[in-house]
């Protein structure tokens, strides 16, 4: 069962998606929006069931706290939150969020996320499955490297042992450190995710996770530059709208080949 504010979102979202057109051409066409509601339960159902991982079912319900989002959106300049989202737990102060459903864009989601570039400034918080977060990791790369436009995607991924040397994501971040920086690290004690958007007597309480979140930039020099430009300090004031979080830079600097790991310098 649904809380009543996020019947509210999906009622809106539906709403907004039918005025502008997105419903026109879905196939097979739609009923009602109390149809599609129906649908959109029973297939959370079906996707977490094809998972056998308990940690990859629960994952589909770890949802960020809404002052990590708040802060990147404000210090960031984070406009799109790309990930392997559901109408069901997007965080509507975004205006735009992924799927990976194609139907959900009567929600106003935009699908096949890693059929093409990304760019600008956006979340990536994907589920825990290892490999949709290497294809996220990867796509991300492409896109900073290729992308003649400011792009960042600031990824939230985790961090099952405290190395993370047998994530094969972060192996493939360290592989491009002029592209990929590793900013810093929401400790398990630390980390406290979101309420799910389902009533608490009826929703099942998530399990206690063992593992923190790391916080990696994934970006191109033009969006270093962009970032800066909006504010020299943005980094410094990120860290204070997230103190739970053990920050590793000080500084970035905007040519791609230096280090940006804090030195106290002032940035270039």
């Amino acid at each position: 069962m649904l809380t009543p504010e996020r019947l509210n979102i999906l009622r809106k979202a539906f709403g907004k998606a039918k005025c502008s057109g997105l419903h026109n051409h879905v196939q097979p066409p739609l009923i009602n929006f109390a149809s599609k509601l129906v649908g959109l339960i029973a297939r959370k159902d079906t996707s977490t069931s094809r998972h056998t991982s308990k940690t990859i079912k629960n994952s589909f319900a770890r949802i960020l706290p809404s002052h990590i989002t708040s802060a990147f959106q404000k210090l960031a300049l984070v406009t799109l939150k790309k990930k392997v989202a559901s109408p069901l737990d997007h965080d509507p102060k975004f205006p735009h969020y992924w799927s990976e459903h194609s139907r959900d864009k009567v929600f106003g989601a935009i699908t096949n996320a890693f059929s093409s570039q990304f760019s600008g400034f956006s979340i990536c918080h994907p589920i825990y499955h290892e490999n949709t977060m290497l294809l996220a990791a990867r796509q991300a790369i492409y896109s900073a490297a290729v992308n003649t436009e400011e792009t960042a995607t600031f990824m939230l991924l985790p961090s099952w042992n405290k190395d993370m040397t047998t994530n094969p994501y972060a192996s493939l971040c360290r592989k491009y450190p002029h592209i990929c920086k590793f900013l810093g690290t929401i400790p398990p004690d630390q980390l406290q995710y979101a309420k799910v958007p389902f009533c608490n007597n009826i929703q099942i309480p998530l399990s206690k996770h063992s593992w923190g979140l790391k916080i990696i930039a994934t970006w191109n020099t033009k969006g270093r530059v962009c970032l800066t430009a909006h504010n020299k300090d943005w980094l410094k004031e990120l860290a204070k709208e997230i103190p739970e979080a053990t920050w590793e830079v000080q500084n970035i600097y905007n040519h791609p080949y230096h280090t940006a790991l804090g030195s106290g310098q002032q940035n270039k």
